[in-house]
């Protein structure tokens, strides 16, 4: 039984891994709404509407860049390594929390609504990346715990470092 779930899981990585070898245009489409959404952010800066040196924008501004430069070797495989690496650490827990903390002033309501866009796009790229995650969370949407695991560890790959 376990040879067969093995066997499952390692034919399951194959086909995502074939999946993904056509995926250039994919990539770009889903970089492409990365940097709309980093310009987005920088626009608000040259309007006024949000500070530069506010370490909430520099941190967006820096993941998204870096997110977007890691996209073509981004995978489900990374995003499960983080979540059950950074699953329990106090360090990310405390970051996470200060980010959190900053994101629910209202002063900080549209780097909030940033940062739930660039999670968003994240979790977009993987679903339509992966056939076998897009097929497993189309069948979560209904709100279950594996759907909660799934935005924690989309938020712990965006936000550990």
């Amino acid at each position: 039984m376990i040879a067969f779930w093995a066997f499952t899981l390692v034919a399951i990585a194959l086909l995502d891994e074939v999946h993904r070898g056509y995926a250039d245009d994919r990539i770009q489409r889903h970089a492409f709404r990365l940097y709309a959404l980093r310009d987005e952010l920088r626009e608000a800066v040259m309007k006024g509407d949000e500070r530069a040196n506010n370490w909430v924008f520099e941190y967006l501004d820096s993941s998204i860049a870096k997110s977007i430069a890691v996209l073509p070797s981004f995978n489900i495989w990374q995003l499960v390594g983080v979540a059950i690496a950074r699953y329990d650490d106090e360090r990310v827990k405390r970051a996470v929390n200060h980010l959190v903390g900053e994101l629910e002033k209202p002063a900080n309501s549209f780097l909030c609504h940033i940062h739930d866009q660039y999670i968003q796009a994240m979790g977009n790229f993987l679903i339509d990346s992966h056939l076998s995650v897009r097929a497993v969370v189309s069948g979560l949407r209904a709100g279950s715990r594996m759907l909660r695991w799934w935005q924690r560890a989309l938020e712990l790959s965006t936000e550990a470092p």
